[in-house]
């Protein structure tokens, strides 16, 4: 699935989310999404599978790469056992656009990321730093390193802008549908629904969703509802079938083939881990 992901920061002092994490097995696992903002991702150690527009990396410790706004993307555990560190930034588009108005739809090519790579790290470390450390005034020195990595961003490893816009166009129309599914999805939702929710016909809505998300609707649907179960397997004391049938599968024997296909083990096998990690 990929799933427009709406990026909003509960600091109204920085607009900027600044994530220091540690994820493992299951957790590593993100819904296919994608968002406006500008996503900086660098693994700091361990490592952690990727797919980015439909192709696929393993990214180790100390790799950094760049997702740009519309890019449809994933991260995944490699391994069910695998861990990862690493240091997320999303940058909202409202907030380039505040700096760099003319600047938009910056895309950035990977292999010039790579030749500034020293550089942009430096400017990660600080803002992670700076961010963990909370000391007076952080909010302020955390919005000055990233406008100096954007502006090298910007000067060193931007797209020329004319292939910028072709990314756009369909994913906004397709954005209709993934808010259908936000909202509807622990209810039946048929393609013909999603379809009209696009303006599409069914088999052209199929096709154009398949090729622009790189993964069929009801494969969409299925995974948006199995990253929803996760929470409440991590939140909550409620039964697997409950969770199955409140997350809008249809029984519990699909819930659980879904969930061991994607994640190589069983919803109660992911439960018993998560609650013997909290003893």
């Amino acid at each position: 699935m990929a799933i427009h992901e709406f990026v909003r920061s509960d600091n109204p002092l920085l607009p900027i989310k600044i994530w220091n994490q540690q994820l493992s097995g299951p957790e590593l696992t993100s819904p296919v999404h994608w968002h406006r903002s500008l996503e900086i991702l660098f693994v700091t150690s361990g490592r952690v599978g990727l797919i980015l527009e439909g192709k696929q990396y393993i990214l180790e410790a100390g790799e950094l790469v760049i997702i740009n706004s519309g890019e449809i993307h994933q991260i995944f555990a490699v391994e069910p056992e695998d861990r990862m560190k690493g240091v997320t930034l999303l940058i909202p588009s409202e907030f380039i656009q505040t700096w760099f108005r003319e600047l938009d739809k910056g895309l950035f090519a990977p292999e010039l990321v790579q030749k500034n790579k020293t550089i942009l790290l430096e400017q990660i470390k600080k803002i992670s730093h700076l961010y963990e450390q909370k000391a007076d005034y952080y909010e302020v020195e955390i919005v000055s390193q990233v406008l100096q990595l954007l502006t090298q961003l910007y000067k060193h490893t931007r797209v020329p802008a004319e292939i910028e816009n072709r990314l756009f166009e369909i994913k906004e129309r397709l954005s209709a549908v993934l808010d259908l599914i936000e909202r509807s999805y622990q209810n039946p939702l048929t393609l013909e629904e999603a379809a009209s929710a696009a303006g599409y016909s069914v088999s052209y809505f199929s096709k154009i969703f398949t090729a622009t998300m790189k993964i069929s609707f009801y494969q969409y649907l299925i995974d948006f509802r199995l990253s929803k179960s996760i929470r409440e397997l991590q939140t909550t004391d409620k039964t697997i079938t409950d969770i199955a049938i409140d997350n809008g599968f249809t029984s519990i024997h699909s819930y659980i083939q879904s969930f061991k296909r994607s994640y190589q083990l069983t919803p109660k096998e992911y439960q018993l881990r998560i609650r013997n990690r909290h003893k």
